[in-house]
């Protein structure tokens, strides 16, 4: 028989759901019946007064928050030498109960259990706390509904904990970002690395590295198996050594929502004994920046290609006779709309991107411009002879040199390592059906280790995104059928230097093709 303990004279101890590292946890009701769960934390951690007091200072701002992928901390409770934190009891388990059931997760699966996660750390992080302990055991998956909803719990617990002036390789978490390995303190990008490692293991069953693992700055993880290439691009940026270039919590959250419904279908990963191999000689992922990514941080994969339907016999004759005939297929529906990010239901607003929705123009480039509409029928409209609506080129009508080729009618900017990202945009009014230009940095740049990394949207859906070198020309040639707004975005990588001024993004040769009676007067060419 569990004797029954009063806590503060509010709270009613009932026998014990579990114990933890930090402490055990007891079921609890208060004098209205609410039902609650007190976690006691263990003596070890509460013997340091002033190290209590600073972790009671840190968690006050989480009192009483709320939001559906949080655990609420409704109270805290310091009686003697007994500090006790009251959350929400959450019945179901907790993640890593369900990982060890199951082995792995299905990929749409673990996108909604991480965009839950992300969304509540980015709760946390707006109350200026940071989690410390991100890892499968602190997620709890309520089983009260239709669906499980994992629900983060023990936010800052960890950092209660005294750490040594030096983290033991030996005995490292596995979750611990590279900054906290080396002895560094954690801060938001630390548990956004977490995550990642959270993400990856539910798709395989391990680690990307084992715990204290020491990484070179190009050393990546192990891609597992055929994992989905959208939630491996993201967990790529995730687990990157460099702290700077792991995206907020919030704009993770979007990303794995607005993916969700490309990764169902998707099968379920082979469970690892051990991670794959890291890779090494791999360009480093690119950060997620407000500039850059802004419009749509995640594009889904192109649906069913429009296709151009052959000529036939009777169309031949009508050729013959001096008519042309084109046709062009139904793309089979229009893609559904990405959902919206998951709200907060009392917290300060998270500092998210609602994704664009998908629109129908297609991220193929071959045949937009159909056979019989090409040569002289082909209407060509140079973008040096455009004017955008927004941003600008530095220049235009210029000749540009690219790997030792000389293109004419190229547009073109200066940038340099500390440039910030920059766009520019035109309206091309739906009346044109490719774009095409080579993409690289002009012979005569002085910096020849710059990279600048090139994005193209239609209408906010990213058509294309390359990383331009010196002396390495890119092709892009781009279906833009039914596009209002094509926007060019630039960003140079950082690498922690300005680096040298005198460079510049050429794209030339850049021009849209139509067809005639498509093509807008307005902005069809008068020469």
């Amino acid at each position: 028989m569990t004797m029954e303990r009063q806590l503060a004279d509010r709270y009613r101890l009932g026998p014990p759901l579990g114990r933890g590292p930090a402490g055990e946890v007891f079921a609890a009701t208060d004098p209205a019946g609410r039902e609650y769960a007190v976690k006691l934390l263990d003596a070890s951690l509460t013997g340091d007064r002033d190290a209590v007091e600073r972790f009671l200072r840190a968690q006050s701002p989480l009192v009483g928050l709320a939001h559906e992928h949080l655990v609420t901390l409704h109270d805290l409770v310091v009686e003697g030498d007994t500090v006790a934190l009251v959350v929400d009891r959450v019945p179901g388990g907790s993640l890593r109960e369900r990982l060890s059931a199951s082995g792995t997760l299905l990929p749409a699966e673990i996108a909604r259990i991480g965009a839950g996660i992300a969304a509540a750390l980015q709760v946390v992080h707006d109350a200026g706390v940071v989690h410390g302990d991100v890892k499968p055991s602190n997620v709890l998956m309520d089983d009260t509904g239709a669906v499980r909803v994992p629900k983060l719990t023990d936010t800052g617990v960890a950092l209660l904990a005294p750490r040594p002036a030096h983290t033991s390789l030996a005995t490292a978490s596995k979750y611990a970002a590279p900054e906290v390995v080396r002895g560094g303190q954690p801060g938001p990008a630390a548990d956004l690395y977490a995550l990642g490692v959270v993400l990856y293991e539910l798709y395989c069953g391990v680690a990307p590295f084992t715990g204290g693992f020491v990484r070179d700055a190009g050393e990546g993880p192990g891609r597992p198996g055929e994992i989905p290439a959208p939630l491996w691009d993201l967990l790529r940026l995730l687990l990157a050594v460099e702290p700077s270039l792991r995206p907020r919590a919030g704009q993770v959250a979007t990303v794995l929502t607005a993916m969700l419904p490309d990764l169902v279908g998707a099968p379920v990963g082979q469970r690892l004994d051990r991670p794959p191999p890291p890779e090494t000689g791999h360009a480093a992922p690119f950060p997620i920046g407000d500039d850059m990514f802004g419009e749509q941080l995640y594009s889904p994969p192109p649906k069913k290609r429009k296709k151009w339907i052959p000529v036939t016999a009777a169309a031949a004759v009508l050729a013959a006779a001096g008519v042309t005939t084109v046709a062009l297929a139904s793309s089979g529906g229009t893609p559904a709309a990405a959902p919206a990010p998951v709200t907060i239901t009392q917290a300060p607003p998270t500092a998210t991107v609602t994704a664009a929705a998908p629109t129908t123009a297609s991220t193929t480039s071959a045949s937009a411009v159909p056979a019989s509409a090409a040569g002289d029928a082909t209407v060509e409209q140079y973008l040096s002879e455009l004017t955008p609506v927004e941003g600008s080129f530095d220049r235009g009508h210029e000749t540009g040199n690219i790997g030792g080729e000389p293109y004419l009618h190229t547009v073109g900017t200066g940038v340099q390592e500390c440039s910030e990202a920059d766009t520019a945009e035109y309206n091309i009014s739906k009346g044109y059906r490719k774009f095409t230009a080579t993409a690289g940095l002009d012979d005569n740049s002085a910096d020849s280790g710059l990279k600048v990394q090139l994005e193209i949207f239609g209408d906010g859906r990213k058509l294309q995104t390359t990383v331009l070198e010196l002396n390495k020309p890119t092709a892009i040639d781009l279906d833009v059928t039914g596009v209002l707004r094509l926007k060019i975005g630039w960003q140079p990588v950082k690498s922690g230097s300005c680096g040298d001024s005198g460079n510049y993004l050429n794209l030339g040769e850049a021009k849209l093709l139509g067809v005639p009676g498509e093509v807008p007067t307005s902005l069809a060419p008068t020469g």
